[in-house]
């Protein structure tokens, strides 16, 4: 359509453009262009104290937009619908979890008129602030009290780079008697926080790098390292956890070694195989410790896992060094 064709009708209805008279679908579309102007992955250019103290995520995705958070209900709402939807929240170790989940549980999300502060009777108080707890401890059950969460509630896309021990430790992965929750380190949370997440619609996982396994003992075998069995297990500890609590649909893995391994690991699970130390299609090893075993003493011959593959894991698998 012509530019002055435009322009007459700016001229002609005094200059007033009635936003929320638009279509909702169209609103949303306008308002999505605000967001994520350059690239949707950001680098946040914010100092330490105000990452510390505020949702800084919604302020580095607007840009110089950021005052359309403060519009209005029915903007605001719509701005965190699409920026939980398009932000992956990526976490390098399980401090760096918490805090950050700590730290987004203290925002509300403000979407809902129901959910803002305002004068009413001490019952209908008490009733609201029931309706908040039910909601703060069991999101999954109540989503028709989801304008009560907190911003932590909203994310739909999380991204995990943890160490080995971080993912063994976070999933509490136990093994020939070794519970790996035991090294999780104090103040940080486990896999069960999941649980408090009911919009979660997809966990990529990177999976650590063969050196990093190399900077565990207790995982690598000095002199016949078995990769098929240190990457399963990290495979199980999250699918017994993920895929079975069924607490996100879709499951990414992502690292620098074939494929092969997760599919096969996965077809394992699926069928019920739990024992890593079963024959796995590639023949897996579990240390020659009994797939039972749960005796402390039993921890040396389980712990570091040496390969028994036949040939060689490490020398029949490329692995991205």
């Amino acid at each position: 359509m012509p530019l002055h064709v435009f322009q007459n009708y700016w001229d002609n209805n005094g200059k007033v453009f009635e936003f929320t008279a638009l279509p909702k679908e169209i609103q949303d579309t306008i308002v999505a262009t605000c967001l994520f102007q350059k690239p949707t992955y950001y680098t946040p250019q914010v100092s330490k104290s105000v990452k510390e103290k505020s949702f800084w995520e919604i302020y580095v995705a607007l840009g110089d937009c950021k005052s359309l958070c403060r519009t209005s209900i029915s903007i605001r709402s719509t701005i965190v619908q699409i920026l939980f939807a398009k932000q992956e929240f990526r976490y390098s170790t399980t401090t760096e979890l918490s805090a950050a989940l700590t730290r987004l549980n203290k925002f509300k999300q403000v979407v809902h008129p129901t959910a803002l502060p305002q004068s009413m009777s001490r019952i209908a108080r008490k009733v609201r602030y029931m309706d908040e707890k039910r909601y703060q401890n069991y999101p999954r059950l109540y989503p028709g009290l989801s304008y009560y969460g907190t911003m932590m509630r909203r994310i739909q896309n999380l991204c995990l780079a943890f160490d080995p021990v971080d993912f063994l430790a976070f999933f509490e992965f136990s093994h020939g008697g070794f519970g790996w929750g035991k090294l999780k380190k104090r103040d940080t949370m486990s896999w069960k926080v999941l649980k408090k997440l009911p919009d979660l619609k997809v966990v990529n996982l990177e999976i650590p790098q063969l050196q990093q396994f190399q900077e565990v003992p207790i995982l690598f075998h000095a002199s016949k390292p078995c990769v098929y069995t240190m990457y399963g297990w990290i495979i199980e500890a999250v699918f017994n956890r993920l895929r079975l609590d069924d607490l996100t649909p879709i499951v990414w893995f992502y690292g620098g070694f074939v494929e092969k391994i997760v599919e096969e690991h996965l077809v394992r699970l699926n069928n019920l195989q739990w024992a890593i130390g079963g024959p796995g299609p590639t023949g897996g090893s579990d240390g020659g410790a009994p797939i039972d075993a749960v005796e402390e003493d039993t921890l040396e011959e389980v712990y570091p896992p040496a390969c028994l593959c036949t040939p060689p894991c490490m020398t029949m698998i490329p692995i991205a060094i």
